[in-house]
């Protein structure tokens, strides 16, 4: 999901709080608490691992990389 945002809206940086409120609005059950723990220590780091985005005091930055895109537009087309 923290892909799709960043596709979504067609940004390359975003704050912490702008993801948690896109992911909130697009799932059931996900409190904004349990969110910004996960982001934290789970799925921004792996992200940041494998390259995808950087990390910064509130901010966090995507790297644009095409094939990532069209992957995570196909991924949306089957949860639909």
């Amino acid at each position: 999901m923290i892909l799709s945002f960043f596709i979504a809206k067609n940004k390359s940086v975003a704050s912490r709080k702008e993801i948690i409120e896109y992911i909130t609005d697009k799932t059931d059950n996900t409190t904004c608490e349990n969110l910004q723990i996960s982001l934290e220590h789970n799925h921004l780091p792996k992200l940041s691992e494998c390259g995808l985005i950087s990390r910064e005091k509130n901010k966090v930055k995507y790297y644009k990389y095409k094939s990532v895109e069209n992957m995570v537009e196909s991924m949306n087309d089957f949860s639909i």
